[in-house]
């Protein structure tokens, strides 16, 4: 009985030493690593940049950033209820778009952020953006939807020669591409997804919740 205690008691030992060892190896490696830099652009990712497209006031310290896909029916929706809050609040808040168009699944998505785009270049952004959601019924299975566009380019007075090069320039296609894949380290699922100072939120059911939220945002940042 006492050799088995002993031994009991001396393999004890050995693995308490072990443990202690292990934890002071650990200890020692977390001191010498320098912290790690932040690469997938979380720190500023939700900030407004300067080619980013805002309604209502962009000093403002409530900021609204909505990720769209102009083909998504509910993005039409959401898009309507956040010009809304943007008008209603237009001292207190900032409404950023961006684009996330869900390639896979609304094949017609991404065209259209182009000609958003190429009509932002010519200061029509929100315009097109409007005429691109309103008619969503005309463009989405259209084999050529850039046909349709050009013809939205032509009823918003645009420059229509500019804007049927614009649409598939690399400047109009990168700052599209940029916005995706900055987005990634935010894990995005779908569209709509909206942020509020950062803040990811749950799609509001009606405009008199989505206005009681940016209410309470407003009141928290005065």
């Amino acid at each position: 009985m006492f050799w088995r205690r002993k031994k009991r008691n001396h393999w004890s030992f050995w693995l308490a030493v072990i443990i202690v060892l292990g934890l002071l190896t650990w200890l020692i490696i977390q001191l010498a690593t320098p912290p790690v830099e932040n690469d997938n652009y979380n720190t500023d990712i939700l900030t407004i940049q300067n080619n980013d497209w805002i309604k209502g006031n962009p000093e403002a310290k409530v900021v609204l950033m909505e990720y769209s896909d102009f083909q998504c029916p509910y993005c039409q929706i959401y898009g309507k209820l956040t010009s809304q809050l943007a008008e209603e609040f237009s001292e207190d808040i900032a409404v950023v778009f961006r684009h996330f168009p869900l390639k896979t699944i609304h094949p017609n998505a991404e065209i259209a952020s182009q000609a958003a785009e190429a009509a932002g270049l010519q200061n029509k952004f929100w315009e097109m953006g409007d005429l691109i959601f309103n008619n969503q019924n005309l463009w989405i299975n259209h084999q050529i939807p850039e046909e349709i566009f050009t013809n939205f380019a032509g009823l918003l007075e645009l420059d229509v020669e500019r804007f049927k090069t614009d649409i598939n320039s690399s400047p109009v296609k990168d700052k599209i591409n940029e916005q995706i894949k900055r987005s990634t380290a935010l894990d995005i699922q779908g569209t709509p997804t909206i942020f509020i100072n950062g803040q990811k939120i749950n799609n509001p059911s009606s405009y008199d919740e989505f206005r009681n939220i940016i209410q309470t945002f407003i009141q928290d940042n005065q």
